[in-house]
């Protein structure tokens, strides 16, 4: 991350495949290539970890013009996509829940990202078609959690002042989170 920020991309490219060796069990990596799926240990550092890789490809497509580094961006995203989804299903707890969704916004950003500059490259309909469902796919997702976590709770019992008094404190965090994002800018 420091070093794509320092806009090293090699040495990030170099970072993140060193850290995706790590994650797979020290399987074997030519390039940029990237591991199989089953091979991965999931969790959200993995998802980072991708996040940055692909944002180092495309960084460097945008420099060299080479479609292999769009396509290993692209390749690279759907893995992190598919990671989420097991995550998604192994969390219970609505906290890590919460996590998850801030970690896996800037991903389906980068995911969309990826499918419009492909387009800007090569205009196909299908292009912004895939970019639209990853967009609706990620709302539903949070949708549903929100839908299951609400019926959980009216279920369980609890009183409705307590779900207020809950309603106003996660408004009182985010607001805080805010300001605290503002002031470290």
């Amino acid at each position: 991350e420091v070093a794509l920020a320092q806009g090293t991309l090699s040495q990030s490219l170099d970072y993140a495949q060193a850290g995706l060796r790590h994650f797979s069990g020290g399987y074997p990596l030519p390039a940029i290539d990237n591991p199989p799926f089953d091979s991965l240990v999931i969790d959200k550092d993995l998802l980072l970890l991708l996040d940055t890789k692909a944002r180092c490809l495309l960084a460097r497509y945008r420099k060299s013009g080479q479609p292999a580094d769009l396509q290993t961006a692209q390749n690279t995203y759907q893995l992190a996509l598919r990671a989420i989804a097991q995550l998604r299903q192994s969390f219970l707890a609505r906290a890590s829940k919460e996590e998850l969704a801030q970690t896996v916004l800037p991903i389906y950003e980068g995911a969309i990202q990826c499918l419009y500059t492909e387009y800007a490259q090569n205009p196909q309909p299908e292009l912004i078609e895939a970019a639209f469902q990853l967009a609706e796919s990620n709302k539903a997702i949070l949708l549903l959690e929100a839908l299951n976590d609400n019926t959980a709770k009216s279920s369980a019992g609890i009183p409705a002042s307590l779900l207020r008094q809950e309603q106003r404190l996660r408004r009182e965090i985010a607001f805080l989170e805010q300001k605290k994002a503002e002031l470290q800018n």
